[in-house]
């Protein structure tokens, strides 16, 4: 959930699309957006340690 609330920081909707890719202890979200996407992966970044603390995995995100 929180993941989803980074994703969606603005009124804008600026991410189209997410695709999730699972590889050892790591965990890889490729964003398509429509414009900009610099608040959304700013707001994931500030994510990662949780997500690191809670699942035990990496979060790395990138734009497609």
């Amino acid at each position: 959930l929180r993941l989803a609330k980074a994703l969606c920081p603005g009124r804008e909707k600026n991410i189209r699309r997410v695709r999730a890719h699972v590889q050892g202890g790591k965990v890889h979200l490729a964003l398509q957006a429509k414009g900009s996407a610099d608040l959304e992966m700013w707001t994931l970044q500030k994510e990662r340690s949780f997500f690191r603390e809670v699942l035990g995995r990496d979060l790395t995100v990138s734009l497609d």
